[in-house]
């Protein structure tokens, strides 16, 4: 944890991000195994996903607690841009449903009481936090944006 404390601030965040999601997915994965039987008798595509990326988090956080800078950094973002991806892939039909509600007028993206529209609404926000986890290490850990 020593070397950790040596990482510039924004690169602990996202560590501390990476915790943050360890727990959110081990509850997804504990609710998914005994509640709605993803895994069980098959594997679903979502199933899958939440498993890979499970194991992804778990990658990056023991880079991280050992201190690999640049492995965390690299797990972190194959991690991210995964994340991006595939909550992107599950939230297209989602998309498609709210679109039709908009242009037939009945759009309450907000006070919508209907678990649909937060589900969207949490997909929209991991989509936006992974992202910018993402643009942080390509531009500030592994330099790519530079113009030298």
């Amino acid at each position: 944890m020593r070397a950790l404390q040596t990482w510039p601030r924004g690169l602990r965040l996202v560590f501390w991000c990476f915790v943050l999601g360890t727990l959110v997915g081990t509850g997804q994965l504990l609710y998914w195994t005994f509640a709605t039987h993803e895994f069980s008798p098959h594997v679903t595509l979502q199933g899958g996903y939440a498993a890979i990326a499970f194991m992804l988090e778990l990658c990056c956080l023991g880079a991280g607690l050992v201190g690999w800078r640049r492995t965390f950094a690299l797990t972190a973002l194959v991690a991210s841009v995964v994340h991006v991806c595939v909550t992107s892939y599950f939230s297209l039909e989602m998309g498609a449903w709210v679109l039709q509600d908009a242009l037939a007028g009945r759009f309450g993206f907000w006070t919508a009481p209907d678990l649909n529209m937060w589900i969207y609404h949490w997909n929209g926000l991991c989509i936006l936090t992974n992202a910018l986890i993402a643009f942080y290490i390509c531009r500030y850990e592994l330099h790519m944006f530079e113009t030298a």
